[in-house]
């Protein structure tokens, strides 16, 4: 049983290299819901997103091009 309070998840975003660019855990109350990020001093490019449960399991996983 875990409540809503503790669960969490955390959106990672990496760079076309594989490197870390974004990390940030969001608390999780509904099924949809919007993870504000701010990209702007990223740079363009192809970017890899993805989201990992409280576990550590990704849960989703997509491609944003900044350009």
């Amino acid at each position: 049983h875990s409540s809503a309070a503790t669960n969490t998840h955390t959106l990672r975003i990496f760079d076309s290299k594989g490197a870390l660019v974004y990390n940030h855990a969001y608390p999780i109350t509904g099924p949809y819901q919007r993870m504000n990020v701010d990209m702007r001093a990223a740079g363009s490019g192809t970017y890899v997103v993805a989201l990992f449960n409280n576990t550590g399991k990704r849960v989703a996983s997509g491609k944003v091009v900044i350009q």
